[in-house]
C-alpha cells in the first residue's frame, strides 16, 4: 500500500475541496465554538492517527489554495462561500 503522506501531495484540489464540504456540511448543526473545536480536534487525531506531520499536510493545502486563485479557478471559493452561509450566518 502506498505511503499517505507521500499520496498528499498528489491529491487534486477537487478532491480536497469535496471532502471539505462534507466536513462542513456535517458540522453545520453545532455551534460555532463547537464547530470550529471539533474540526481542530478531527485533524489533530486523524494525523496524529496516521502519523502525518500537521504543518506538512496544511502547507500542502495552502498550496493548492494559491494554485487555484493563480488558475483563477473557484475549487476552494465555492466550498469557502457555503461555509459562510451555512456556519458563520447561521450565528449572526
Amino acid at each position: 500500500m502506498p505511503d499517505i503522506r507521500t499520496q498528499l501531495g498528489f491529491r487534486e484540489p477537487v478532491e480536497a475541496a469535496t471532502g471539505a464540504f462534507q466536513v462542513i456540511n456535517a458540522l453545520q448543526d453545532l455551534p460555532p465554538a463547537n464547530q470550529v473545536i471539533a474540526l481542530v480536534a478531527a485533524f489533530y487525531l486523524v494525523t496524529d492517527a496516521l502519523r502525518i506531520d500537521r504543518s506538512q499536510a496544511l502547507h500542502t493545502l495552502d498550496r493548492m489554495d494559491r494554485d487555484c486563485a493563480y488558475q483563477n479557478e473557484d475549487t476552494f471559493n465555492v466550498v469557502r462561500e457555503y461555509a459562510k452561509g451555512e456556519l458563520s450566518e447561521k450565528y449572526r
